[in-house]
């Protein structure tokens, strides 16, 4: 191969390394771009999947507080000797007149008495 044949094939080989290194930098360029964009949708959809889970969960937890005692609840107040008078409690009420009782204090902060005699 004579001397001007290699030295165009050396110049064609330098422009096709910088055509690549060029190419190289617009593909680094646009997935920088691309995965920037991706986090910050990732980090937006994870935000307010976040939102929409402390507002289910707010939800759940006011239909639990409003929600009415179930049968079984009643049944341990009942075994537990405390009198209701007939009342109607949430599950949440519930829940604390039975953790008060098994904690030993009582259910005077609930306006209740425990039954007198057995029933």
């Amino acid at each position: 191969m004579d001397a001007k044949k290699l030295e165009r094939l050396n110049e064609l080989r330098k422009l096709d390394a910088e055509k690549q290194a060029q190419l190289s930098h617009r593909k680094y360029e646009s997935w920088t771009l691309y995965s920037s964009e991706y986090y910050e949708l990732v980090d937006l959809n994870a935000e307010e999947r976040r939102e929409v889970a402390r507002s289910q969960e707010q939800a759940h937890k006011n239909d639990w507080e409003n929600e009415p005692a179930t049968q079984r609840q009643y049944d341990y107040i009942d075994d537990l000797n405390v009198d209701l008078n007939g009342r109607k409690l949430t599950k949440v009420q519930a829940s604390r007149i039975i953790d008060a009782v098994k904690n030993g204090q009582g259910v005077g902060q609930f306006g209740l008495e425990f039954f007198s005699g057995s029933n």
